[in-house]
C-alpha cells in the first residue's frame, strides 16, 4: 500500500474530537479528512489561499481541481466555463493566465471575493516556499476535469516542469484514466489516482453487480495508487455484501470517499458507512465540523 502519514498523531482524544480537521479515528485506525476545494468550512471560499497555507502548516490533505487554459497554463477551477465560479465569463480554456489574474474568485452564493482564481504555478510556489512545511505529511490532490483530447504537448511538458520540485506532495486524480496518465505518467514521484465512478453512473448493469468492479477498475488503471468513489457507491457495495475497500486494500491501494459534509444531508449515515467500510480517506467541505461529528457518533452507547 501507497505511504501515506498516520493521522493518528493529529486526533489526541480517543474518537478524533480535536478541532484540527485533519483526521477521525476508528479505534487505533486513522482516516484522513480531505479537504475538498479547499475548504475548511462550508461557507469558505473554493481554493481558498489562507486555507491552502493553514493545511501546509498542519499537515492537511487537500485537493483542488484543475482546468486547462489558452496558454497551457493550469487554473484551479472545478467547472469548464467561467461564469459559474469567477467574476468573468466563457469558456476557460478560452482564457489564458493574464486573464484570470484580472478576474475574481466568487464564492458559494455567487458573491465575488478579494481574490484572483488560484493559479497552478501560484500553489506550487506557495508549496516550494515552504517547503520545511510538506516534511509534516501536508499533500494536495490535483483533480483534473479534463480529457485526453484536451492535452497537447507542451502543455504536458509545461506541467511536468511546474510541479516536478514538489510531485511527491502532490497527486493527480481523475475520472478519465488515459488523461491522468498522459499529464502526469511521466512526472517523476507523481503519485496517480482514479475515480471510477461515471463507469457505475453510465453502465447500470455494473451498477447492479459489485462484485467484479474492483477488478475491473484495477485493469483499467494498473498505475493507480488511490481509488476515489463517491459515497454512494459505498450504500451499493453494502446492500450486496461486496467489499469493493477490501479488494482495493488486497492490491495495495487507498481508498477516498467523497464527499460528505456536515452541510449535506444524510451525513451521519454517510459518515458511519465510509468508516465501517474501511476507506482511508474522506473528502469534505467541513473537515473540524465532521471531525466533532464523529466525535460525537463514537461516544454513543452501542
Amino acid at each position: 500500500m501507497s505511504t501515506e502519514p498516520d493521522p493518528l498523531h493529529t486526533t489526541g482524544h480517543p474518537s478524533g474530537s480535536r478541532s484540527d480537521g485533519l483526521a477521525i479515528r476508528d479505534g487505533d485506525r486513522g482516516i484522513r479528512l480531505k479537504w475538498h476545494k479547499l475548504r475548511r468550512h462550508a461557507d469558505d471560499p473554493p481554493f481558498h489561499r489562507p486555507n491552502l497555507i493553514a493545511g501546509l502548516a498542519a499537515g492537511a490533505a487537500m485537493e483542488v481541481d484543475i482546468q486547462i487554459l489558452a496558454d497551457g497554463a493550469f487554473a484551479c477551477l472545478h467547472d469548464p466555463t467561467l461564469e459559474t465560479q469567477t467574476t468573468g465569463s466563457g469558456p476557460v480554456d478560452q482564457a489564458d493566465s493574464a486573464m484570470i489574474r484580472s478576474l475574481r474568485q466568487t464564492d458559494h452564493s455567487g458573491v465575488a471575493v478579494d481574490a484572483a482564481p488560484l493559479l497552478l504555478e501560484e500553489l506550487v510556489g506557495i508549496m516550494c516556499d515552504r517547503a520545511a512545511d510538506t516534511a509534516n505529511g501536508a499533500s494536495v490532490q490535483l483533480d483534473l476535469k479534463l480529457s485526453e483530447d484536451a492535452l497537447s504537448d507542451p502543455a504536458v511538458d509545461r506541467f511536468a516542469r511546474l510541479v516536478g520540485p514538489v510531485a511527491p506532495h502532490l497527486s493527480l486524480s481523475g475520472e478519465d484514466w488515459p488523461a491522468v496518465l498522459r499529464l502526469g505518467g511521466e512526472v517523476a514521484g507523481l503519485p496517480l489516482g482514479f475515480d471510477p465512478t461515471p463507469l457505475l453512473i453510465d453502465d447500470p448493469v455494473a451498477a447492479a453487480d459489485l462484485s467484479g468492479f474492483a477488478d475491473r477498475v484495477m485493469a483499467l488503471a494498473p498505475r493507480a495508487e488511490t481509488i476515489y468513489l463517491h459515497h454512494l457507491v459505498f450504500a451499493a457495495a453494502r446492500d450486496q455484501a461486496v467489499d469493493l475497500t477490501g479488494a482495493f486494500h488486497h492490491a495495495g491501494l487507498l481508498v477516498d470517499c467523497w464527499t460528505i459534509g456536515t452541510n449535506r444531508a444524510g451525513t451521519e449515515e454517510q459518515l458511519g458507512l465510509a468508516v465501517e467500510s474501511g476507506v482511508d480517506q474522506i473528502t469534505t467541505d467541513t473537515p473540524e465540523d465532521l471531525q466533532a461529528l464523529w466525535a460525537t457518533m463514537a461516544e454513543r452507547p452501542g
